[in-house]
């Protein structure tokens, strides 16, 4: 709403005998407005609906490399003090047989849920931190990110009616991207905190050997932070990740496992349903960071686990299209690329500045992607600090000859 609808929703009659309060209330309205108005400093856009009515079906194959993995990090649980530890695996947990069926996903439900903070989102800091941690040096990066970011732009030609927004800051010709939640984000919907401690009871049966219910924490993680090239691109990003596949000799990419829970589906639409809009988004989380395998808990109405299947991440797009419900991967990577890529140029005519990047999708005309300046935003400061830590441990790396302290990922232990 402008400034304009705004008043003419309540004309002022500015006479003498308008109290001072109302004066008042109204010049700080007039002023919030211009506040508003400012933040809001556009300065070029996308036409993504063009692009999508071109490329939008695409099978067009860019070039992409394998995910590697390059450092990694654990984050203790808050209730432990939430402390960031690098190159720590410690955080990493061993998949493990479901012992009985049905499992009651409701066990624990809300006394033992410790819920991630609402809103609250780190910083891309720790993945700078990781990456000088791992001895990647500067250069070598085109953007570094969460892949929260990624699953957003690249998710768009699935969904492109989900807006989001991206903040970003470049430097050195590195483009920094910072989480931040979109005008959707905050929906909820009836029973979505149960549905999501189901989520994470899952991994915890799924991980916890321990024959009694534990707390079911969802402020700890561990993060791997992998390596990727699409296109012309040199991607730095950190995933966190739910488990290990034991049989692997070696703990890594090759082992990483994603969990997820499903309803079980009442009849073939909604399975169609769960094909077309569950799989392209587990597909894209999972392939970015180079994980091969899914383990899907399929629960029922009264939420017991009535069965767990093992999904191979490239079978996805081939599941959907016997469904009847295709979608084309290639179109989410090459949009990705188009995005970034359109990223960088903006960022590049505005070096060292908060940017934000907006994808818009108004009734009246498709999707846009905005780009916008953030007077006043802290990034660039946080980039520029970043940027001489990540110099200084660059330096001591390379004085000591451990610029790659811990990897290839080390060997499994045996018990």
């Amino acid at each position: 709403m402008s400034k304009t609808d705004f008043c003419s929703l309540a004309p002022i009659n500015w006479s003498t005998e308008t109290p001072p309060p109302v004066q008042v209330a109204c010049r700080l309205l007039d002023s919030c407005f211009l506040k508003m108005e400012s933040r809001s400093e556009r300065v070029d856009s996308l036409d993504v609906a063009s692009w999508l009515a071109k490329h939008g079906r695409t099978k067009n194959q860019i070039h992409v490399s394998q995910p590697r993995e390059v450092s990694c990090w654990t984050r203790a649980s808050s209730r432990e003090g939430g402390d960031l530890k690098l190159g720590d695996r410690s955080g990493l947990h061993k998949l493990i047989p479901i012992p009985t069926f049905p499992a009651d996903l409701n066990e624990g439900y809300p006394d033992m849920f410790v819920r991630k903070p609402e809103g609250v989102h780190p910083g891309v800091e720790p993945v700078a931190e990781a990456l000088a941690q791992g001895g990647v040096p500067w250069r070598e990066c085109d953007v570094v990110t969460f892949r929260n970011n990624l699953n957003k732009i690249a998710g768009t030609p699935f969904d492109s009616r989900k807006e989001w927004e991206v903040d970003a800051c470049l430097s050195d010709g590195v483009l920094f991207l910072d989480i931040r939640d979109g005008p959707g984000d905050g929906r909820s919907f009836q029973n979505q905190d149960r549905f999501m401690y189901y989520g994470y009871k899952l991994e915890e049966l799924s991980t916890n050997d321990n024959a009694k219910p534990s707390t079911v924490d969802a402020t700890s993680e561990f993060c791997t932070v992998v390596r990727l090239r699409i296109g012309d691109l040199k991607i730095m990003m950190a995933a966190e990740i739910d488990c290990y596949h034991a049989g692997q000799e070696t703990v890594g990419l090759g082992s990483y496992v994603e969990i997820k829970a499903q309803k079980i589906p009442n009849n073939p639409r909604q399975e169609q349903n769960a094909c077309k809009f569950k799989y392209p988004r587990w597909w894209l989380q999972s392939w970015l960071a180079g994980v091969s395998r899914i383990l899907v808990g399929k629960w029922d109405e009264t939420g017991m686990l009535q069965s767990t299947q093992v999904l191979q991440t490239t079978d996805l797009p081939r599941l959907s299209t016997e469904k009847g419900a295709p979608w084309s991967p290639w179109a989410a990577i090459n949009f990705l690329h188009t995005a970034i890529a359109w990223m960088k140029e903006v960022a590049a005519r505005y070096p060292k500045t908060h940017l934000r990047f907006t994808l818009s999708s108004p009734a009246n005309r498709g999707p846009q992607l905005i780009a916008s300046v953030v007077p006043g935003g802290d990034l660039t400061e946080r980039v520029r600090k970043m940027r001489s830590r990540w110099a200084t441990q660059q330096d001591k790396s390379e004085e000591c000859g451990t610029a790659d302290p811990t990897y290839p990922p080390a060997k499994r232990q045996r018990s």
